[in-house]
């Protein structure tokens, strides 16, 4: 049986993909091998990765028990980052998709395993130079933690309309909120999980995908929501890299509250419930907020906007117990106002502001310039 590293329940992880940018063009540049090796010894070298294309970063936070604690941490982080590499020509960006670059020009990580995700995969590799964010929520037993995958699930869709980030892609406006999240969809072993809550029974579903040679561990299902017996959590992966590091730090916030009201509740999952996630998912990363919600239950069709409001009501108590009101009162402020980061980004295109422009302007949000 897998093995579950069990987590103090509701303890909080964030990885973050990060956007590396050429400060003269505003293009992507190749330079994350330079930035890890200027990081060498530093504090926070552990918490900067590499990822698939050498245009990326990954920063990963520790494990926190408060978000005041998460937030310090991710800043103090991007702080060295931006100290280490103030002599290179370039510039850290957050947001789910770069406006304008182009796919064909970007150069896969030389590590082994990048090499075999590429023979697998072939161009959609690089077609993956695209940003997420991955918030890891403490179970405190395997089970809980396929639970929380299927019933997280039911709100993927609220998910993708509070870090949607990527209205533009290949230098369009896509008219989409989330592009990113279609790039996600090409994959083989994406979208949603086998509908599994027993952790044995798991354990037995990924033995078989190992000696059908379809993965080598449970890492290789880039579900939208996944268990990681590693780490003893539920990793959401659906989001897009926000823009700054405060909203991510709220998304965050939003996902501990609704995780402790859903184990909470503990309603009766079941298979139908999957029925309507493909149409719910299109629907969020298509028109964010606007979206028109199928409810899984009782397929009554509702606004997402609306229902999201509802679901924040439903999970303010939890809000109140972790003590994470200001990051939570913040984001709902974002929902009133019908404001995410794609709103925002494609308020300034639709002012005139060049795509460049548009990427300069991105970057500065998230050095916390603006």
């Amino acid at each position: 049986m897998l093995p579950f590293s069990v987590s103090k329940p509701f303890t909080l992880g964030v990885e973050l993909e990060i956007q590396i940018i050429n400060r003269d063009d505003r293009d992507l540049t190749g330079l994350s091998a330079d930035i890890l090796k200027k990081l060498k010894n530093k504090t926070y070298q552990a918490h900067v990765t590499p990822e698939v294309t050498k245009s990326m970063l990954e920063i990963n936070s520790g494990v926190h028990h408060t978000l005041e604690t998460l937030l310090l941490e991710l800043k103090q982080i991007r702080q060295e980052l931006v100290e280490e590499t103030k002599n290179f020509n370039l510039f850290f960006s957050g947001g789910g998709t770069h406006p304008f670059q182009m796919w064909q020009e970007r150069q896969i990580y030389p590590t082994q395993h990048y090499k075999t995700v590429e023979r697998n995969y072939g161009y959609l590799v690089k077609m993956f130079t695209v940003f997420g964010m991955h918030v890891h929520v403490g179970c405190s037993s395997p089970n809980d933690a396929l639970y929380l995958t299927h019933a997280l699930g039911r709100y993927v869709p609220h998910l993708i309309a509070l870090s949607a980030s990527s209205p533009f892609c290949q230098g369009i406006d896509t008219q989409f909120c989330s592009s990113r999240s279609n790039v996600v969809n090409l994959f083989p072993l994406s979208g949603m999980p086998p509908f599994i809550l027993d952790w044995e029974k798991f354990s037995q579903y990924v033995e078989t995908m190992k000696q059908l040679s379809l993965v080598n561990k449970p890492e290789n299902f880039y579900w939208d929501i996944r268990p990681r017996g590693d780490f003893g959590t539920v990793e959401v992966r659906v989001c897009d890299a926000p823009l700054t590091i405060e909203k991510a730090v709220q998304i965050a916030a939003f996902v501990q509250a609704l995780s402790a009201y859903l184990l909470d509740k503990k309603t009766v999952l079941i298979a139908d419930d999957y029925g309507v996630y493909r149409y719910n998912r299109f629907q969020a990363s298509k028109w964010g907020f606007d979206a028109s919600f199928v409810d899984p239950g009782t397929f009554v069709e509702s606004s997402l906007k609306e229902n999201l409001v509802e679901l924040c009501k439903k999970i303010e108590p939890y809000v109140s117990s972790f003590a994470s009101g200001e990051f939570f009162s913040l984001l709902l402020e974002d929902i009133l106002h019908h404001q995410n980061d794609a709103t925002w980004l494609r308020k300034l295109f639709q002012d005139g502001e060049a795509l460049e422009d548009i990427v300069y302007l991105a970057g500065h949000r998230f050095s916390g310039s603006v």
